[in-house]
């Protein structure tokens, strides 16, 4: 799928779908009369082992098409191809004489940040090199946050003329960490990523500074946002396609494909309205579930939810949510509201169990997550509270997993959902993250 748009900040986005282009990456090329564009992609199957180019049209009416598929570079004949990562994450430049194609690969589970470059993008040839393949380290050398590399993105010059390389790091269950590395070109026009050196390669071994991006103390439109739940007003766009409606900020990511009957910001002022429905069997395939990312080394999230118009068999909280997740919030079982923590005990535990249940005795409850990520020890801990100002531990503590379905990491998640009858709704007031 495709999207276009002519306002970039507040305009809508027209979309087109196209031939499957798996996993794919862009390149733009300014030829003076145009701007040519490409998608770059791998092969559909993991036995083939390359490159694939196709050139972007895009007609009066916006709408997208994809050329006929070019083999740029195959790996094939490259030593142990197999073993791995097969490369992937293609990010696309056209850099003074060169063609640039940045790429993550995978080498004896230790990942690299790999360049190919050629003067033709059809018809030249390639030359290849690993131009990142190590860690953070301090000032005596030693390894910190010991993963599996730093890899897999492209390089950005700044209005001041500066090169930086903007890659990520899996952590643990935080998922992918945003990094910069400081970057420069050598003479005869390769990238140096971090402090590596041309005088051998690889070039790119270990970085002494560890410019990882604090998001929560960066100013302007930070990725994860408290809220109040007012009603979010973009500005004013003179797309053709018109502008976004408002809503709910863009920090929020629905978990799957929303039903737009199922929540709201309208119906009670200032509160986040969840509705159930239909029906489902946990938390993992409950739809209208509300996520934002969460953040090391510490991060801590908590809500205030009315629980007044909940159904037997509905549940709602706040989630620390991947495959093993657990929640805090209130469950409803023969007209009785419960005070629940629940987690799944193991990576497949869907339906999970709960750790501890009590009475509640009041529809309105304060919700609150815990998470520590600090030397991978991935814990997170639940509490709620009665008045705002009192906390109490519920349950136990999940031991968070980094897992493939959930692949950029833990989340914060509001969610209301019923397990046998739809039409209750829960309310929440706020959702402040620090």
């Amino acid at each position: 799928m495709h999207y276009v748009t002519d306002d970039i900040e507040h305009g809508k986005w027209h979309c087109s779908t196209t031939d499957k282009c798996y996993d794919p990456g862009l390149l733009f090329e300014d030829t003076g009369k145009e701007m040519k564009k490409y998608v770059l992609h791998p092969a559909d199957t993991f036995a083939d082992h390359a490159m694939y180019l196709r050139e972007i049209s895009v007609d009066k009416d916006w709408n997208v098409t994809v050329g006929e598929r070019h083999k740029v570079i195959d790996y094939a004949n490259l030593e142990n191809p197999a073993r791995g990562l097969r490369a992937e994450g293609y990010h696309g430049y056209k850099i003074g004489d060169y063609y640039y194609i940045f790429m993550i690969q995978g080498c004896d589970g230790q990942r690299q940040e790999i360049v190919w470059r050629s003067k033709s993008l059809l018809n030249g040839h390639w030359e290849g090199r690993m131009v990142f393949g190590g860690e953070m380290v301090d000032e005596n050398g030693n390894v910190v946050m010991q993963t599996n590399g730093i890899a897999q993105g492209g390089i950005v010059e700044t209005p001041d003329g500066q090169w930086w390389c903007f890659l990520f790091k899996d952590y643990g269950s935080v998922g992918r960490m945003p990094m910069w590395l400081p970057m420069k070109w050598s003479d005869d026009g390769w990238p140096i990523v971090g402090n590596g050196t041309t005088d051998k390669l690889p070039m790119g071994r270990n970085m002494t500074t560890p410019y990882y991006i604090d998001l929560p103390a960066s100013k302007g439109m930070n990725i994860v946002q408290s809220d109040e739940f007012n009603i979010w007003k973009p500005k004013k766009s003179k797309s053709r396609f018109g502008s976004w409606n408002p809503g709910l900020k863009l920090c929020w990511q629905w978990n799957h494909i929303p039903d737009n009957n199922g929540w709201s910001l309208k119906e009670r002022k200032g509160w986040l309205r969840l509705k159930t429905t239909s029906v489902a069997h946990n938390i993992r395939d409950a739809r209208n579930s509300l996520t934002q990312r969460t953040f090391g080394p510490t991060c801590s999230g908590q809500t205030l939810v009315d629980v007044s118009q909940m159904k037997d068999g509905d549940w709602a909280g706040l989630a620390s949510f991947q495959r093993r997740y657990g929640f805090v919030g209130v469950k409803k079982e023969n007209g009785q509201l419960h005070l629940v923590m629940h987690r799944a005990k193991e990576q497949r535990d869907a339906d999970g169990q709960d750790i501890e249940t009590k009475p509640l005795n009041q529809t309105k409850v304060w919700l609150r997550v815990d998470h520590d990520f600090r030397d991978l020890t991935d814990k997170a801990t639940f509490l709620y509270s009665l008045d705002g100002k009192q906390w109490q531990p519920i349950g136990d503590t999940l031991q968070m997993h980094y897992d493939i379905p959930d692949f950029c990491g833990q989340r914060f998640m509001l969610f209301n959902f019923s397990t046998k009858v739809p039409g209750g709704m829960v309310d929440f007031d706020f959702f402040h993250v620090k």
